[in-house]
């Protein structure tokens, strides 16, 4: 027979998806699964849906009924009073409102058509990496334990979220998703990170030109305060080779792309070179 503190212990280490069938279907564990922390591997919202763990919760309609899909198989109508609005709160406190203390170690937001947040108010939640997707970081730091920051990764989309500010006390990596056209907006941004001091960005630029990335590199060079470590990766979509343009081996003010700046990036593109070259002599 278990104690109370070992049925808390047990709870915590439980599955995530295990514990909430468990807790839903034994009313006397329900203050057990309150205070014992829920532990996540990830957390993932969509339209309309809650991926824990990777299993998913949506909601779906079919006719009159609403329903909810469990994984994309079983289902379950519910009573035809339920709105869809109050049929997504009652899973969103269901699922992770529930419970005092979450630990994340991926949070995302993969939103196409919603914008806005209906998480419960109560909800605090320890982080390791975030995609803030579409969200304002402003309407996500209230959710975040401040005992979390920095961030060990942070992902932010250029065009769809304003930067926030003192990025290097949110984070100690910055991806940045860049997946349209808008130059300026990414050029405003690029500078603006050189002034935040932020050591490690990684620059997802699947739509670059070589001539954009060397202006990029030149923005990023003309900042002579970098600190020692600070770093610039670059992702290219066309031959799949990370690139890192640039690491910082200042001191003081003293020019960041030194010269052995200048022989890294020299062998960076040289193995792109061999690589793209290798590739096109495989397809004929």
């Amino acid at each position: 027979m278990t104690t109370y503190l070992s049925t808390k212990a047990i709870f915590e280490h439980f599955e995530a998806n295990r514990r909430i069938y468990v807790s839903s279907r034994c009313p006397d564990l329900k203050k057990i699964d309150k205070l014992a922390p829920l532990h996540l591997d990830s957390l993932e919202f969509r339209d309309w849906n809650v991926l824990l763990n990777g299993f998913s919760y949506e909601l779906g309609a079919t006719g009159d009924e609403i329903k909810i899909i469990f994984n994309g198989s079983q289902t379950r109508v519910l009573p035809k009073n339920v709105t869809f609005e109050r049929a997504r709160d009652k899973i969103m406190f269901h699922l992770i409102g529930r419970v005092e203390v979450i630990r994340v170690k991926n949070f995302s937001f993969n939103l196409k058509k919603q914008r806005s947040l209906h998480l419960p108010r109560s909800l605090r939640i320890h982080v390791n990496s975030m995609n803030s997707g579409p969200i304002p970081m402003s309407k996500l730091l209230p959710r975040i334990t401040d005992s979390c920051l920095p961030l060990g990764e942070l992902k932010l989309s250029v065009g769809q979220t304003p930067l926030p500010a003192q990025l290097s006390k949110l984070t100690d990596k910055l991806v940045i998703l860049y997946q349209n056209n808008n130059l300026e907006s990414l050029l405003e941004i690029w500078g603006m990170l050189a002034e935040q001091k932020v050591k490690m960005v990684e620059l997802d630029s699947m739509h670059l030109t070589n001539d954009e990335l060397v202006e990029l590199a030149r923005i990023w060079e003309a900042d002579g305060g970098r600190e020692i470590g600070t770093s610039v990766t670059m992702l290219m979509s066309d031959c799949w080779i990370r690139r890192r343009m640039m690491e910082v081996m200042s001191v003081g003010s003293t020019c960041p792309f030194t010269c052995f700046g200048y022989l890294v990036s020299l062998i960076c593109y040289f193995i792109s070179f061999i690589v793209i070259f290798v590739r096109g002599l495989f397809k004929f």
